[in-house]
């Protein structure tokens, strides 16, 4: 599925679409791939015009694996950039438009449900190579937890999987296309004691912050996503960008993904090189499917001074910039609901009422 959570007159609404135009279907000439086009669009309204998204899909098989991979790129619509982060945890000044809330470029709800009473578990790999597990028994440790609005535990370095012990889904993705230490945000729902789960490739969730224990009135809790830049969505950086991926989807029997599945996930991660020998040398030969875009994102920014740079060119450069002449600083907002709380809260802790 693909979506978007967009504040409107009448409050946070979802805005997505499930069906799909097919463009083509083809098959290979040997038959040993085939697969499907499709294309999508859908809209949503900003300031008294509709907003469209649109992207395609590319579904495709190959003879004896048994995988699903996509392809894509969904492209989100520009909306009107109206509000400016001031605060002491982003000194940019640029202004964004705070009413994108989530984004779904291609949302995978698994079929996989919990033993009732039981666990899902995630398995991750991450940069250390090495591989292990989570149980999603937020619920467990305080019951305000059962319905997880996002959750991102999960150091990704090239996939992911959820499994209820019997069976699972193993998530990959092409780290030529696209890549990210969080590249996939998931959803956790319970109903009867039985868990499902949401998994948002290259997307974002937002909504209701984790309780905790103790957790007193909540007013603490209240307050702090009230003014905590870091718990905001980062929803509002999708506006006006298109976003391209390329992924595995591997359904595999049992707990944990076995040893031949994460062979074949590492290898979908991390493309071969293909060299050409000429001349005494070698010449990597890349797909450069996104060279294009590469070289507008470069224009706009002014990038080509910085290509090639690493880490510590990166330091280097921010700490040469000259400080900032504006220091002036505006505190968060806060609702006077939530002021008249914490007054009373006080009164009640001063007098032990």
């Amino acid at each position: 599925t693909a979506g978007v959570t967009y504040k409107t007159g009448d409050g946070r609404k979802v805005f997505s679409r499930s069906g799909f135009e097919v463009m083509r279907v083809f098959r290979g000439e040997r038959g040993r791939v085939g697969g499907v086009d499709l294309r999508f669009e859908f809209g949503f309204p900003s300031g008294g015009t509709k907003r469209k998204v649109e992207g395609t899909y590319r579904l495709y098989l190959f003879d004896g694996m048994p995988y699903v991979f996509m392809k894509g790129w969904v492209r989100f619509p520009e909306t009107t950039r109206r509000d400016v982060c001031r605060d002491v945890a982003s000194r940019t000044g640029s202004k964004f438009d705070s009413r994108w809330l989530e984004v779904l470029p291609a949302q995978i709800a698994p079929g996989i449900r919990s033993p009732k009473g039981g666990f899902l578990k995630v398995w991750k790999h991450n940069f250390h190579n090495a591989v292990n597990c989570y149980e999603l028994n937020f619920g467990a440790i305080d019951p305000r937890n059962r319905n997880a609005d996002s959750f991102n535990n999960h150091v990704t370095d090239g996939w992911v999987a959820v499994s209820n012990g019997e069976k699972g889904l193993l998530l990959a993705h092409d780290q030529v296309w696209n890549t990210s230490f969080a590249m996939c945000p998931m959803r956790l729902r319970e109903s009867g004691g039985i868990q499902r789960v949401y998994m948002n490739p290259f997307g974002t969730y937002h909504g209701k912050q984790f309780s905790h224990l103790p957790d007193g009135s909540g007013a603490a809790r209240e307050l702090t996503t009230a003014v905590a830049q870091q718990l905001k969505s980062s929803a509002p950086s999708y506006n006006g960008e298109t976003v391209f991926f390329h992924v595995m989807l591997a359904p595999y029997i049992g707990g944990a993904p076995p040893p031949k599945l994460q062979v074949d996930a590492d290898a979908f991660s991390h493309p071969p090189g293909v060299f050409e020998v000429s001349d005494g040398g070698l010449t990597l030969l890349t797909e450069g499917f996104m060279d294009d875009e590469m070289e507008e994102v470069v224009e706009e920014y002014g990038l080509a001074d910085a290509l090639g740079w690493g880490y510590a060119d990166f330091l280097e450069h921010c700490n040469s910039l000259p400080p900032e002449a504006d220091r002036r600083r505006k505190l968060p907002a806060v609702p006077s609901r939530l002021l008249g709380r914490l007054f009373v809260e006080a009164l009640r802790a001063k007098w032990g009422l």
